[in-house]
């Protein structure tokens, strides 16, 4: 099924003022993705992945506009109780779903790579740098994960505006992107350098029982000393959170 397929058939359920709901599937697994709930010919609620209300609409069909392999099954019933989160009649949601699909391919090429992992700059957090309603969203989601793909598809702004935020940030020099190959490159020096060498110094500490089985159950099976194991550890740690030490990993 392609977009206009998908777009006529969603269609037709207003125009009949068709109540029930529209499942939307993973056509190769069968493996339902989402919903749309229609009410008299209205889409009052929209479902898909982790997200709900317009993004979960527009990304239903920005889907279908890259040929995922998607399908969708209508099934009338008497809907149940859900939140509405919808509340366009579909004319103008068609009409604001031509203007998405418009800027999320414009926007396309400005998408950074998803494997890339993001830091807010230490001068920002010490300036307070003014931002806009969107980039505030994308910092905040930001805070919780600092992998690019992970920040589309927690974030609730749409695509283009998430990709639209990191530029502006970006040239606002409040966002520093670490290069997959720099990560790699620190998973190696990780892996193949001897750790807990050198000037050592004692640190006691109290941590969750489960912890302290793991290392112990680690240390046994590989031959490493326990405080090496917590040695790599913190280093990993250090290593993607720049932003914490108040520097920022250098950008290949």
């Amino acid at each position: 099924m392609n977009l206009n397929e998908a777009l006529t058939l969603v269609e037709d359920q207003a125009i009949v003022q068709f109540t029930g709901k529209i499942n939307i599937l993973n056509r190769n697994t069968k493996q339902q993705l989402g919903l749309l709930v229609f009410h008299e010919g209205d889409i009052v609620f929209s479902q898909y992945f982790k997200t709900e209300g317009l993004k979960a609409f527009y990304s239903i069909f920005v889907d279908f506009s890259d040929a995922k392999p998607l399908s969708l099954i209508v099934e009338p019933e008497i809907i149940g109780d859900y939140k509405r989160n919808i509340h366009y009649p579909f004319s103008i949601l068609r009409k604001k779903l031509e203007k998405v699909l418009e800027n999320y391919k414009s926007s396309q090429k400005l998408k950074p790579p998803g494997g890339l992992k993001l830091v807010i700059s230490p001068e920002f957090i010490i300036a307070g740098e003014e931002v806009s309603s969107n980039e505030y969203d994308v910092l905040l989601t930001l805070s919780d994960f600092n992998k690019v793909e992970d920040i589309y598809q927690n974030c609730q702004l749409l695509d283009f505006e998430i990709t639209d935020s990191l530029v502006s940030l970006r040239k606002k020099m409040l966002l520093k992107f670490l290069n997959i190959q720099v990560q790699i490159s620190m998973e190696f020096k990780l892996k193949s350098q001897k750790h807990n060498q050198g000037d050592l110094k004692e640190l006691t500490v109290k941590i969750e029982a489960s912890l302290v089985d793991a290392v112990e159950t680690m240390a046994k099976n590989s031959g490493m000393d326990k405080a090496e194991i917590v040695a790599i550890a913190l280093k990993r740690f250090r290593s993607s959170h720049a932003d914490y030490m108040e520097v920022a990993p250098p950008i290949e």
